[in-house]
């Protein structure tokens, strides 16, 4: 709950922190946090004290995680051998990719905020759908990813249909809300 001498504080409860610098700190939200609440979170750092942040938790704000950490371009996206679905290892249509991301909120069962996911499927509560390329793409499973903290994956089975292309688009869709766009390779 402190990283580099910062501390996260939303109401009374200290957030896991995952990283920390001077111009962004990366924290879990608890999973135990109401859908549709407002919140305040605090940061303690090197003795100051911020103002309240207020914040509002959606039922699910899909993000998928890129390679180049800033949200845009080459999806965090493997086969199931964990290769990167990229140029150099194209999805063609009937693959499976399985793409990383984050925010897709409660899984059934539950997983103790900041503590790594056990084996087993823990799958979100609210449902989750895909676009590659435009194309809807069918999603066989959406949950937490087993040994990691609040890591989600969506296994997702390439259509028939597209564009073939080094930088094809993947969109998630989950509770009204879009994810950021990343991209893919397919042939």
């Amino acid at each position: 709950s402190t990283l580099a001498n910062v501390r996260l504080q939303m109401g009374s409860l200290d957030l896991p922190l995952y990283y920390a610098s001077p111009g962004q700190v990366n924290a879990q939200i608890p999973f135990e946090t109401g859908a549709n609440t407002t919140v305040s979170i605090v940061a303690f750092a090197n003795g100051y004290l911020t103002p309240p942040e207020v914040v509002t938790i959606t039922a699910g704000l899909p993000g998928i995680f890129t390679t180049n950490g800033g949200g845009t371009g080459q999806a965090a996206a493997t086969n199931p051998s964990g290769v990167f679905v990229d140029a150099s290892s194209p999805a063609t249509a009937g693959d499976v990719i399985i793409a990383y991301c984050t925010g897709l909120g409660s899984t059934t069962p539950t997983v103790p905020t900041g503590t790594a996911t056990p084996s087993g499927l823990y799958n979100v509560v609210n449902t989750v759908t895909a676009s590659i390329g435009g194309v809807n793409a069918p999603v066989q499973f959406a949950g937490l990813t087993p040994s990691f903290v609040g890591l989600y994956q969506v296994n997702i089975l390439v259509p028939v249909g597209v564009t073939s292309g080094n930088a094809v688009a993947l969109v998630l869709h989950q509770a009204g809300q879009d994810s950021n766009q990343a991209t893919i390779a397919i042939r």
